[in-house]
């Protein structure tokens, strides 16, 4: 018989989630006729997303946008889900990361987090998304400017954008015009040696024309080209 007291630990040590609720997890799992060694394989599949990356005890939390909580389909039917932009620091580094909440959690986590204020605690990245492991402390020192964090990630040129369909970078232009849609407002952002790029822009964000800004988002390709959803640091 497989001893697999070790692999909880470890499970939930790499996840956040706790022991109590693997352990219940694992006990459906063999109600349904599995040993214990390929019920918890079958959970770690279940669970996989949140398994691997790094874990750091003292690391900072810098959120800079925060999308309204959306119903999305999924293999498992019709969701809610939240998602929050956020500079990470570990090890006097930032990088941009994102962490979303599903279910009745879209509702209520981010309100915990206030847009441009530092948290303090413990964390776990995995490729572009972060997760809280735990409680996180509020600092009491000034935030640092997003602009110049966004400087030190990278901002991406505006006439590369057609190459980056499918990710999530920074862009810096000026504001060529300012327009409103049903669902929110938008801006055409440009730069010398580039055409204008159409950003929508997250929730209700009001900037001027001529106004020089960096914004962050998810750049896709549809039937009217390529445009860029995101929001204004």
């Amino acid at each position: 018989m497989v001893d697999i007291t070790k692999e909880v630990k470890r499970i939930s040590e790499e996840s956040g989630i706790s022991e109590k609720d693997i352990s219940e997890e694992l006990a459906k799992l063999k109600g349904d006729g599995f040993d214990d060694e390929a019920a918890v394989c079958i959970y770690k599949s279940n669970i996989k997303n949140m398994l691997g990356g790094q874990i750091a005890d003292n690391a900072a939390l810098l959120p800079f946008s925060k999308e309204a909580a959306r119903t999305v389909n999924t293999k498992n039917g019709a969701m809610k889900v939240a998602t929050i932009h956020a500079f990470v620091n570990i090890g006097d580094r930032w990088d941009a990361k994102s962490m979303s909440f599903w279910g009745d959690d879209a509702d209520s986590e981010p309100q915990k987090y206030e847009v441009g204020k530092v948290y303090a605690g413990k964390l776990k990245v995995r490729d572009d998304r972060v997760r809280v492991m735990g409680d996180l402390t509020a600092s009491t020192k000034p935030a640092p400017d997003p602009k110049q964090i966004a400087k030190g990630v990278g901002i991406m040129d505006l006439s590369k954008v057609p190459e980056l369909v499918g990710n999530s970078c920074f862009l810096e232009g000026i504001v060529g015009r300012y327009f409103t849609t049903q669902n929110g407002a938008g801006i055409e952002l440009s730069a010398i040696g580039s055409n204008p790029v159409t950003v929508f822009l997250d929730g209700e964000q009001k900037v001027n024309v001529g106004d020089k800004v960096v914004v962050f988002g998810y750049i896709s390709k549809g039937k009217g080209g390529v445009a860029v959803r995101g929001t204004l640091l």
